[in-house]
């Protein structure tokens, strides 16, 4: 795929990112749920898709595809949080910061796990 082609696909996504946050956050704002509560859910639950990929090797694809729905689920709500903040004015520089610092606290568990299996099953090329 050309790099004109890869910049399509990823403004496709970001824009229907966007789009999808939007629409999902008008409702979410009338609520009482904040967003340190979204950042607390898509951390919890990416954790819990890495616990699943740990414990993989029992049924291996439909525990790695409840984690691949669990965690792009914990993804969601890290994309919603930093929408729901701006949408309700409590967006400051420091929730900025400790969001972005949680989405890869996020992505940290899943890379973890991953690695962790390539590890017992000495699979030393893909662990690098």
């Amino acid at each position: 795929m050309s790099r004109a082609g890869l910049a399509a696909v990823k403004r496709g996504y970001t824009d229907g990112t966007r789009r999808l946050a939007s629409r999902s956050i008008g409702g979410l704002a009338r609520t009482r749920v904040s967003p340190n509560a979204l950042t607390a859910g898509g951390i919890t639950l990416c954790a819990a898709a890495a616990v699943l990929v740990w414990f993989g090797d029992h049924n291996q694809w439909l525990i790695y595809w409840a984690a691949a729905i669990v965690f792009v689920i914990g993804s969601v709500l890290d994309i919603l949080d930093g929408a729901l903040a701006r949408l309700s004015d409590k967006a400051t520089p420091f929730g900025a910061f400790v969001d972005s610092i949680s989405d890869r606290v996020s992505e940290g568990f899943m890379l973890t796990a991953i690695a962790l299996v390539f590890s017992r099953h000495g699979n030393e090329v893909a662990l690098a």
